[in-house]
C-alpha cells in the first residue's frame, strides 16, 4: 500500500515520529507546507503537535479531505501529556473532527515532550504563565500537580514503540485504538 506521511512540527517531536513511521512503513514523510499531490497514495497519515487542546495546522489538512475519499486516513497528535490520560486525548480528537469525520479517520495520541529552547516566544510564555498559575493554587488537584510537573521544564518522551498501533492501522490492522496509541 502506497503511503504518505504529512506532518507539522515546531520543536521536532512530531517530525521525529513522522520519520520513525516513514522508516517503518518504507514511505516518505513530508512537511504539510510542501502541499504534495495525494492522488498516488492509498494511505495518508497526518501528524501535528497539540497546543491548548488543539491540533496545529489541522484546518489545512482537513481542506484536503475531499481529495482523500476512499483512502485510509490516519491522524496522530503529539503532546506533552502522558499517554495514560486518555480522556484528554479523546477530547482533543472530539473537538478536531465531527462524528462523521471520525468514522473514516483513525486517530492516535503520542507523547512527545517539551523543548522550551526551540519553542516560539508566545507558546513559551503561555506555558510559563500556566505553570505560574498552577504553582499559585492553594489546593491543586492531583491532575493539576501532574500537569505542573510535566510542564515545568524541557523533556523528551518520544518512544519508538508507541508508533506500533499506527503502523498496524496503516497496514490495515484492526487492533489500533481510536484516540490513543498505547505505550508499553
Amino acid at each position: 500500500m502506497k503511503t504518505l506521511i504529512l506532518y507539522h512540527s515546531q520543536t521536532g517531536f512530531t517530525r521525529r515520529y513522522a520519520e520513525l513511521l516513514a522508516q517503518r512503513l518504507q514511505c516518505s514523510a513530508e512537511a504539510l507546507e510542501a502541499k504534495p499531490t495525494l492522488d498516488a497514495y492509498e494511505c495518508v497519515i497526518f501528524g501535528s503537535w497539540v497546543c491548548a487542546g488543539s491540533i496545529q495546522k489541522l484546518n489545512p489538512f482537513k481542506r484536503m479531505l475531499p481529495s482523500m475519499a476512499g483512502k485510509r486516513i490516519i491522524v496522530f497528535a503529539v503532546g506533552s501529556t502522558p499517554p495514560g490520560m486518555t480522556d484528554a486525548a479523546e477530547q482533543i480528537f472530539a473537538r478536531a473532527f465531527t462524528t462523521e469525520e471520525r468514522k473514516s479517520i483513525r486517530t492516535f495520541y503520542l507523547q512527545g515532550g517539551l523543548n522550551y529552547e526551540r519553542m516560539r516566544g508566545a507558546h513559551r510564555l503561555l506555558l510559563r504563565l500556566l505553570c505560574h498559575m498552577l504553582r499559585g493554587k492553594k489546593q491543586p488537584t492531583e491532575e493539576e500537580k501532574a500537569m505542573l510537573q510535566t510542564l515545568s521544564g524541557s523533556f523528551d518522551a518520544v518512544d519508538e514503540r508507541s508508533i506500533e498501533p499506527i503502523v498496524e492501522a496503516a497496514r490495515g490492522g484492526t487492533e489500533a485504538n481510536n484516540g490513543r496509541a498505547k505505550a508499553d
